[in-house]
């Protein structure tokens, strides 16, 4: 009787988990980062659209003259 056996070689893996942790951190923020953004220029459009330019000029320069 011959028995077949299978012989598997094990290569090293160089796993840095520092690296993958850092690198998703800096993912997850850079989407977050993009979603503010987003939402800051509809909310910016929104406020053209419904009161124009000239009334958002007057009311930042008022928030920060504090008239």
């Amino acid at each position: 009787m011959t028995a077949n056996t299978e012989t598997r070689l094990r290569l090293p893996t160089d796993v840095n988990a520092g690296k993958e942790v850092s690198r998703f951190t800096f993912n997850a923020g850079m989407a977050m980062a993009a979603l503010i953004g987003l939402w800051g220029v509809a909310c910016l459009v929104s406020g053209f659209m419904c009161h124009g330019g000239c009334c958002l000029s007057r009311g930042l320069a008022r928030a920060i003259l504090g008239l």
